[in-house]
């Protein structure tokens, strides 16, 4: 539920048709190297026009375009690629990736501005950019989907709608949709309290080790946990759970008065979490058809990221005047109000994959 950042948000929906339509591994492959030429235009800026922020700003944006792109791509080429029996693992494996790179690059980033420079660092980004597009230029899929079976909605060649409409007719998709917006408008709101809780700690170290236990917590909970789950529990049992888990967990912290223990506290709370993503995606991509999960990945990530840049920008202009652990129990409560909606919908709660 915790998406990478805000980026490109409203291209999304747009882009689901051509993921559809064209090879997934020569767009994966543009994205890549589509950030790499913009990060790239980012250095020479630095160089030639002396940090100019409008050209930087300009720049970052267009590899934002490319970069959010290549969520939904991956998201719809899995499915095409291993069973759906596999998908729960990969989606261990997809969050390893995200959150346990993340946190060694987070850690890692420090060194290098330390040690060399700002430059040095975005010529790095351009490298990984580069490295990444040889990965997946080694991928042995590399067909468009032509899929032809019924849809549950009959798109037009130029329909950029079809992923919304998707959504609205099926009601577990509305409120694992509306829910999950719900959820990362407070997740915006929670990265700017981990800067106020830090504050009130009385030093900035604290909001690196609130961030890295939360990181740390996402990566026990979505690899070692959840892949242990999975074996034993339908994905239905595992989205539930783990959603009213993580809300129950929540809610006691805001008791505990001694900052290491309450820093220790709030990576256990985000283990729950890490089992909920990884629950949450294989759902998503073994219940729609092949051939229209770009463009529902697509309107799916324009609604939740949307929302979570929403609310990190409303809680940072309020945030002043909402304490630290009001916003805490708020958040508490509307994930269990997310789990029991998860609950109550039979879809979603008795959800398992079927062999194929």
């Amino acid at each position: 539920m915790r998406h990478l950042g805000v980026r490109g948000l409203t291209a999304q929906f747009v882009f689901g048709r051509y993921i559809d339509r064209y090879a997934k591994k020569t767009i994966l492959i543009v994205c890549e190297i589509g950030q790499a030429l913009c990060v790239s235009g980012v250095a020479v800026a630095m160089v030639i026009f002396r940090q100019n922020p409008g050209v930087i700003l300009g720049l970052s944006f267009l590899s934002a375009m490319f970069g959010v792109n290549s969520y939904p791509t991956q998201d719809a080429l899995l499915p095409q690629i291993i069973s759906q029996k596999e998908l729960p693992q990969a989606a261990s494996y997809m969050a390893f990736a995200y959150n346990g790179v993340s946190y060694f690059f987070n850690a890692l980033t420090g060194f290098i501005l330390h040690v060399f420079s700002v430059l040095s660092l975005v010529v790095t980004d351009v490298l990984t950019f580069l490295v990444s597009a040889c990965f997946f230029g080694r991928l042995k899929h590399n067909q468009a989907d032509t899929t032809t079976a019924k849809t549950e909605v009959k798109a037009g060649r130029t329909d950029w709608s079809t992923g919304f409409k998707v959504i609205l007719r099926r009601p577990s998709l509305v409120i694992l949709t509306v829910f999950t917006v719900i959820m990362n408008f407070l997740f915006g709101g929670l990265d700017v309290y981990q800067v106020l809780l830090a504050k009130r700690m009385g030093s900035p170290q604290y909001l690196g080790l609130l961030e890295s236990f939360s990181a740390i917590g996402i990566l026990v909970g979505s690899t070692v946990l959840a892949n242990w789950l999975s074996r034993k529990f339908a994905l239905g049992t595992l989205l539930v759970a783990s959603s009213i888990g993580f809300a129950l967990l929540m809610a006691p912290i805001v008791l505990i008065a001694n900052h290491y223990i309450f820093v220790a506290y709030y990576g256990l709370v985000f283990v729950a979490l890490g089992v909920e993503q990884t629950a949450q995606a294989p759902i998503m991509q073994s219940m729609l058809s092949k051939d229209l999960l770009g463009r529902v990945m697509g309107a799916y990530y324009t609604f939740t990221l949307f929302a979570m840049g929403l609310g990190g920008l409303l809680f940072g202009l309020i945030g002043g005047s909402l304490s630290p652990k009001i916003f805490l129990l708020i958040f508490s409560g509307a994930m269990l109000v997310t789990g029991l909606a998860f609950a109550a919908n039979s879809e979603l709660r008795k959800y398992a994959i079927r062999e194929e």
